[in-house]
């Protein structure tokens, strides 16, 4: 019985498959179709309405059936523009990806823990945390942060994601530092880098050098501020020269505050730069990833 019953089902499926009725209506409301018979109806109706103005009509005893015509026309008109709609919202619109660039630079599969921007040692947050921690747990920090970086680089389309921190220098230091070299931001210090970087001269590690004027990576690591900043598409703006410590072609910047807390409740921003070699790739997932990623390490330093 239940055999039976089986073979009746499938023998009901089939006939409705087979249904040219079902098959018909299927074939019209496709898109391809149902966009046709849209601009065909709108078309038939453009050409009713210029005959009619060409017509010799007298207006005066045909007031009632211009009356009549006009209102079919509308009626016209909605239900073509139903069927358009219809053939449009069934298209599948592929957004075009922007191509993928080969990033001008070296390639790090292990994070890069820098001590300083130039020749002379000077002394990060990062460090400092970590030395103060060092007789217990100063590898587990410096493993978590690194975990922190290179999940970026396999979670996200970056290729390359820097931690950059607010430097903390005695003020003779600092005054030396910018005898030495003006070029240099006071302000900042790159930390740890990974990914594909600018490739390192032979005589000084410039790469890692933060311009004196950098407006967008002061913004974001201003104090009390929270909001990430998005750059899909880095070569066209001209603020793209800021960031000589990413490859010089790289297609996406995103920066992100990071919170530090420390003694005395008192807070202040580092940042983290992730870019890649894709412009507008980023998805609002990603973004949000890594500004989980961002708060773990603001824990961690």
């Amino acid at each position: 019985n239940n055999s039976n019953n089986n073979n009746s089902n499938n023998t009901n499926n089939i006939n409705i498959s087979n249904n040219p009725f079902d098959t018909l209506l299927s074939w019209i409301s496709s898109d391809v179709v149902s966009i046709a018979l849209g601009l065909m109806g709108l078309l038939v109706v453009v050409v009713h309405r210029w005959t009619l103005l060409d017509a010799d009509i007298d207006y005066n005893d045909s007031a009632d059936a211009l009356t009549y015509e006009t209102r079919t026309d509308l009626l016209a008109v909605l239900a073509c523009g139903s069927v358009l709609l219809n053939g449009l919202t069934k298209l599948d619109v592929e957004t075009v990806l922007a191509e993928s660039v080969l990033l001008d630079g070296i390639t790090l599969s292990n994070v890069e823990w820098c001590a300083s921007t130039t020749t002379t040692t000077t002394t990060t947050t990062a460090t400092t945390a970590i030395e103060k921690d060092e007789s217990s747990s100063s590898s587990s920090s410096q493993s978590l942060l690194s975990w922190a970086l290179q999940s970026l680089i396999t979670a996200t389309p970056a290729k390359t994601a820097i931690l950059i921190l607010p430097k903390t220098q005695d003020d003779d230091d600092d005054n030396d530092n910018k005898k030495d070299n003006k070029t240099i931001n006071n302000k900042w210090q790159i930390v740890g880098r990974v990914g594909v970087v600018p490739p390192t001269t032979t005589t000084t590690t410039t790469n890692m050098n933060i311009p004196e004027k950098s407006p967008i990576l002061d913004r974001v690591g201003s104090t009390g501020n929270v909001k990430e900043t998005y750059l899909p598409t880095l070569q066209a703006l001209p603020g793209r020269f800021e960031f000589t410590y990413l490859p010089s072609n790289t297609q996406l910047a995103l920066l992100i505050p990071i919170t530090i807390m420390e003694d005395g409740s008192n807070n202040k921003n580092g940042v983290l730069v992730v870019g890649s070699d894709t412009a507008k790739s980023f998805t609002p997932r990603d973004i949000a990833w890594s500004r989980i990623i961002a708060q773990r390490m603001g824990d961690y330093l």
